[in-house]
């Protein structure tokens, strides 16, 4: 784990020598140590203490680099890659925490006061694995419950998240061409800033969008030449194009048509499925590229769930939600260490996986367990003073190492 995080920090020329030594002591921290991610409990397993950790914490570091070399170790050439973009919403108390206002909080159905924060990811839609590149805090934008009348800024949620897309997009991979979002972003602002940034959106749309077929009819020859014609009508599929059987489950159904919000032609994917009992479970599908494969826009959004995965175990391992601090900037920096040590694990483990093809399934449990079981057994023997040169190499090691683990690492 060290010896990778190493080799990435290698890459990056503007670290000084100082800030290098304490990413790589928070970053082993996050991934080796028990209990809530916060400075006094990292203190406990770091050689640094509490005070360091909060005034560290204030410095600027470009995750965003890091994250795009430590990428760049698994991506193999010719893979397919998309981006994806979604808000989670963070709980957090403290009259003084930058950032706090009423955001939707999904897992209970219902806006909460606290955080919340965008991450911008690369999705290996072949490896089906998602890796964050980015993390920024979304800013208290909308109008307070108690005041509703006077707005903390101009500018709307989606310019924030826009704003964040645009200056990150250039730590993506270059053969990134399209952004995988949920329902929420079917907006005319954001598709037509990603359109901007040479990004095509693959979304979701309602069931009842309001949606027109291309007009083929003969034009009038007087007036403005009419561009759509009649609503597309869900139920009507003999006017959409039958693409077949995926997954031996869902029917997909295609077409070219008008969205009247997005003010752009789309192509839009419909899937069916039968759920049993004479129910149709039905879902509607876009992409702002008219050439893309029906197929691939099925592909692509179902791959986009990766990055929920991403949200459940920065949160249950990584401490994604263990901060204590209240600045803008010691935030920014706890987020981002979260998804940076997720993203260690996950390079490792895809790493090792070169070598041992047989394991393809990642748990970060397993390796939260590895690293504390290393970590420990490396204090012990520091303490007696005993060399592990040729004791790492044993099968003994091994098992100590994978002690209470629930991947197999043999």
């Amino acid at each position: 784990m060290k010896k990778l995080i190493k080799e990435i920090l290698d890459k990056m020329v503007s670290i000084c020598k100082p800030q290098r030594k304490f990413v790589e002591e928070v970053l082993s921290v996050i991934l080796s140590g028990r209990g809530k991610m916060n400075f006094r409990n990292m203190s406990r397993y770091s050689i640094f203490s509490e005070k360091t950790f909060s005034r560290n914490y204030k410095k600027p570091f470009n995750f965003a680099e890091f994250n795009q070399h430590a990428v760049s170790l698994v991506i193999k050439p010719g893979s397919r890659l998309i981006a994806a973009f979604d808000p989670s919403f963070i709980k957090k108390s403290g009259k003084r925490t930058y950032g706090k206002d009423y955001f939707w909080n999904g897992s209970a159905s219902k806006a909460e006061k606290g955080l919340e924060i965008g991450l911008l990811s690369v999705v290996d839609v072949d490896d089906n694995r998602a890796y964050s590149i980015s993390a920024q805090q979304t800013p208290p934008i909308a109008a307070t419950r108690t005041n509703k009348d006077t707005p903390v800024t101009e500018n709307s949620r989606v310019d924030a998240y826009i704003e964040h897309i645009s200056q990150n997009k250039k730590h993506l991979p270059s053969e990134i061409h399209y952004l995988a979002v949920d329902g929420f972003f079917g907006k005319e602002k954001f598709v037509t800033g990603m359109k901007n940034l040479d990004l095509d959106i693959v979304g979701k749309l309602r069931i009842d969008a309001n949606l027109r077929h291309p007009f083929n009819g003969q034009q009038k020859q007087r007036g403005r030449p009419r561009r759509y014609g009649s609503k597309v009508d869900i139920d009507d599929l003999d006017k959409l194009s039958f693409v077949g059987v995926i997954e031996n489950e869902f029917k997909l159904y295609t077409g070219i048509v008008y969205n009247i919000s997005l003010r752009r032609d789309i192509r839009i994917v419909l899937i069916l499925r039968d759920m049993g009992k004479n129910k149709i479970g039905r879902a509607l599908l876009f992409s702002t590229d008219l050439l893309l494969p029906a197929v691939e826009i099925f592909r692509f959004y179902k791959a986009r769930f990766q990055i929920e995965f991403v949200f459940r175990d920065a949160k249950q391992f990584t401490g994604l939600t263990d901060c204590q601090a209240c600045t803008k900037e010691q935030l920014d920096w706890h987020f981002n260490a979260s998804f940076a040590a997720l993203n260690i694990s996950k390079i490792e483990d895809r790493l090792s996986q070169e070598v041992d093809s047989l394991r393809n399934v990642f748990s970060m449990a397993s390796w939260k367990a590895r690293y504390f079981n290393e970590s420990l057994i490396g204090r012990i023997f520091a303490i007696l003073n005993i060399d592990m040169s040729l004791i790492k190499s044993t099968t003994y090691f091994e098992e100590l190492r994978n002690y209470g683990t629930v991947s197999n690492f043999d």
